[in-house]
């Protein structure tokens, strides 16, 4: 899996600093070179810079870009700051750290940066592409469908960065919200394709976390309310919500 060969690389590895690139990712000189001038001349631990979404789709190609800049609080602890291919870091820096978390093999890109951040390393965010992550129709890690073993990782993952975020002191109310209700969502999608066993083991690890009053209280509506019907509905209206 990814994990297993970005652990792989990095033991490998001869050099000082570290970036990783998949298969279908293009990485950008001009950028490569902004970010480590940046990282050297300010001495950082790493850098983090956007990259470019490219698509092609229907005869038409479109381009996006991902990644801002992370504030450092709590409320933003939990975002996507930056793809996997948008940091270098620092090889002594990225050991410390710990490696990539070869059990989780989908949202192991999220886990990963959360404890990057947690590792408070000194950063900045350059804002000069590094490179293209390039759409296409192979294989590919994410799910654009439901799948049970991504929901699992992901709960997985969530599970890790509750872990991760209390032996930091940083599992506030806020962090706590936010992965109850990224959890509670994903129970409903399992709930809508009549995965019930996947729903209940979501909960359970949800059903803590919710410490707000319409938290808990949409968590006891789920508990005693369980149908793919009631499911399916609820779980259209959240992806609208979520668009």
């Amino acid at each position: 899996g990814a994990s297993a060969a970005r652990n792989h690389g990095v033991r490998q590895a001869t050099g000082d600093f570290i970036l990783f690139a998949d298969s279908d990712d293009s990485v950008l000189i001009a950028g490569i070179e902004a970010g480590m001038a940046t990282l050297i001349q300010d001495g950082l631990d790493y850098v983090y810079l956007p990259i470019r979404k490219a698509e092609f789709k229907g005869g038409l190609s479109t381009e996006t870009t991902l990644g801002y800049i992370y504030d450092g609080s709590d409320a933003e602890l939990l975002d996507y700051h930056w793809h996997t291919m948008g940091v270098i870091y620092k090889k002594s820096f990225l050991e410390g750290v710990g490696g990539w978390n070869e059990s989780i093999r989908t949202s192991n890109d999220w886990e990963f940066q959360l404890r990057v951040k947690l590792a408070a390393g000194k950063s900045r965010f350059v804002d000069m592409p590094l490179g293209i992550w390039n759409i296409h129709k192979g294989a590919r890690l994410g799910a654009s469908s439901y799948q049970a073993s991504y929901v699992a990782d992901l709960l997985s993952a969530c599970e890790s960065i509750r872990e991760h975020c209390a032996r930091a002191g940083r599992l506030s109310d806020v962090v706590k919200t936010r992965l109850s209700r990224r959890l509670s969502r994903h129970a409903v999608e399992a709930g809508s394709h009549g995965d019930f066993q996947m729903r209940q083991q979501i909960l359970k690890v949800s059903r803590p976390l919710a410490i707000r009053r319409v938290d808990r209280a949409f968590q006891m509506w789920l508990q005693v309310v369980s149908s793919s019907t009631s499911d399916r509905l609820l779980y259209r209206m959240i992806r609208r919500a979520f668009r």
